[in-house]
């Protein structure tokens, strides 16, 4: 049994090397970054579902931007599906054009977020009128913030 506080724990202790991850800091740093993501993405969403049933929460209307920004997200993850086969077959030059298609859809989105956001403004649907805007803008801020990071 192991004693952190006995003085003859201390030496068997201080025979370790030291290294007991073997993961490198970058995919350390990924996974930590990735956890905290979903962590904040899911309280995001717990509170939004708790929110949204109180009766100042005022439904916004769906344009058909934020259906075709779906399908951007959509055919992202397809593309980006394909990139990681390509990658485990060592099929390093198609990784690379599916990245590019990757990045050039993530733009076009955060385009058409920007293009909704815009739309919603000039309707009056503005951050503080209620709740659900609210919600919505700071939402599509931090996904926007999130694809940013991924593009860097």
């Amino acid at each position: 049994m192991q004693k952190p506080w006995d003085p003859t724990q201390v030496k068997v202790d201080n025979l370790h090397k030291g290294a007991t991850l073997d993961l490198s800091k970058g995919k350390l740093g990924l996974r930590y970054i990735m956890v905290i993501s979903t962590i904040f993405f899911c309280l995001f969403i717990v509170t939004y579902s708790d929110r949204l049933i109180y009766p100042d929460w005022q439904k916004m209307p769906e344009p058909l931007m934020l259906w075709l920004n779906s399908f951007i997200l959509f055919i992202s993850s397809i593309v980006f599906l394909n990139a990681q086969i390509a990658a485990k077959n060592s099929q390093f030059e198609i990784v690379k054009k599916r990245l590019i298609v990757i990045g050039v859809l993530a733009l076009a989105f955060l385009v058409g977020q920007f293009l909704v956001w815009l739309q919603f403004i000039s309707l009056g649907y503005y951050v503080s009128s209620n709740p659900a805007n609210a919600y919505f803008y700071v939402f599509t801020a931090l996904h926007a913030l999130h694809l940013l990071g991924g593009l860097i």
